[in-house]
């Protein structure tokens, strides 16, 4: 096996690992009740121009994230299995999500949110962290 192919497998296994620390801090029923309140939040609303992906793709991230701990979101694996492979500039839209979600959580309906949903930069996998706003079960 190539020395490359190697150290590719290493980062994949220490990301699933790190990712697990991430998604078991919050129960899974608990994260998706919270990506269904913030998509149905004003911020995210579908009437203006392009939301309708934002959320298709937020929707996906977390999901993807959740049943196979995010191994494959890649921005080629993005545009094919979630928008048929159109001509769409995925970083763009990634970095449209991260400050609908930021919005999100600056206004009222997102402050007393009990966690947030965090992608970071660099990353397409989406991170589920306490909202240090809050002070519920899940702070330390």
């Amino acid at each position: 096996m190539r020395t490359g192919v190697r150290i590719w497998r290493a980062r994949q296994f220490m990301l699933c690992l790190s990712l697990r620390k991430w998604i078991l801090e919050f129960e899974r029923k608990d994260i998706l009740a919270h990506l269904q309140e913030v998509l149905s939040s004003a911020t995210f609303e579908v009437k203006l121009h392009g939301n309708d992906r934002l959320q298709k793709m937020l929707r996906f991230l977390v999901e993807e994230t959740l049943d196979k701990s995010g191994r494959l979101l890649t921005g080629g694996n993005i545009k094919r299995r979630l928008f048929a492979n159109r001509k769409l500039d995925i970083k763009a839209d990634i970095r449209r999500l991260r400050s609908k979600l930021l919005e999100y959580y600056d206004s009222k309906e997102g402050r007393s949110a009990p966690m947030r949903i965090h992608v970071p930069k660099g990353s397409y996998v989406p991170k589920f962290v306490p909202n240090p706003n809050v002070q519920s079960r899940h702070t330390r």
